[in-house]
């Protein structure tokens, strides 16, 4: 069973925010490590995908525009398709 400090209980959603704290922080190292693991995780087995993705395209409005964020999602969406 997986406790609290596990990467497999925390939804994309949860990791998309941290990376919107570290931007806004100024700790620019673990927000790009966070929104790799976050591609690199993608949304397949996400307990609630949905909010998740709209959560993730939110974020990185936020962070990075929303051109950048509509062809982060688009990049997200491909690898799942790919895996």
């Amino acid at each position: 069973m997986d406790g609290d400090g596990s990467e497999n209980i925390y939804c994309l959603s949860h990791y998309s925010d941290a990376a919107l704290i570290y931007s806004l922080t100024g700790d620019t190292d673990s927000m790009k490590k966070t929104i790799e693991y976050t591609m690199n995780r993608g949304v397949k087995n996400d307990p609630t995908p949905l909010r998740s993705f709209l959560t993730f395209i939110w974020d990185m409005k936020l962070i990075y525009g929303s051109d950048r964020a509509l062809e982060m999602a688009t990049e997200l969406l491909n690898a799942e398709q790919k895996s």
